[in-house]
This record gives structure tokens, sequence and C-alpha cells, in this order.
């Protein structure tokens, strides 16, 4: 069925809660692109282009792997272990994944790939978090 889609757009975005006055310009900024994900959508909706926007969570990629590894050697933990991290995380910036871990790259990946695929004829203008469930704190 030809759908009459050109094309479909996912922005990933990442998102933080709970980091006081300090993560106010980056939530601020990250709050634009959430809104001008949107905007776009519906700008770019009668050309037929869909636009998304994915914002994960803590996600173990090589930099918090590699960025955390001598932090949390010294409380004998491992910075390779999703739940290692998300217990850091949780005690340093109070930001808990509500599944008790940290996300792996594919779990955000396969968001991102659906949405840009020609499988997503209709999600337009949505923010999809990956998130464990950090975001209902």
């Amino acid at each position: 069925m030809d759908l009459g889609l050109l094309g479909a757009t996912a922005i990933v975005c990442g998102g933080t809660q709970g980091m006081g006055r300090a993560a106010a310009p980056y939530t601020a900024a990250k709050a634009a692109v959430t809104s001008l994900t949107k905007n776009l959508a519906k700008s770019l909706a009668p050309e037929g282009i869909l636009v998304n926007t994915v914002s994960p969570g803590t996600i173990m990629s090589e930099q918090i792997v590699d960025g955390m590894r001598e932090r949390l050697a010294a409380q004998g933990r491992d910075s390779s272990d999703p739940k290692d991290v998300m217990a850091f995380i949780t005690e340093v910036h109070d930001v808990p994944a509500q599944l008790g871990r940290a996300g792996l790259p594919d779990e955000v990946g396969i968001v991102v790939a659906l949405l840009a695929s020609r499988r997503n004829g209709y999600t337009t203008g949505a923010d999809v978090n990956v998130d464990g469930g950090s975001d209902f704190c």
C-alpha cells in the first residue's frame, strides 16, 4: 500500500530530571527540540514527511561506560553493568529508572529505526521516551 509518504525523521533528544539548577539550560534546550519537532510535524505533514523525537534516559553508551569506570570501581561497582550504573545515577542525581537499570543502545536504536522506517506511516509529532520509566519520577 502506497501511503504517499516522502520520508520520516526521528530526532534523538536526551532528557534529564532531578539535576537541579544546573540542568535548567539543558532541559530548556531539550524542550525546545520537542516543541520544534511538533511544529515541524504539523508543517511537513502535508508533504508526507513525518517528524518525531526520541528521548533516551541513561543509556549504556561507550561514553557512559568509559566515563564512569573509575568512579564506579572505587565503589566496587562495574561501569559495564546496567544495574550498577543506574544505582549510581539514582544515588548521585536522584533520577531512578523504574526498571532498575540503564538502557542499552539497541533499545533506543530499534525505536529510531521504526520511526524513521517506511513501516511508520502515521506517527508524527511524537516524543517517545526510551528511559526505563525515569521520566515518571
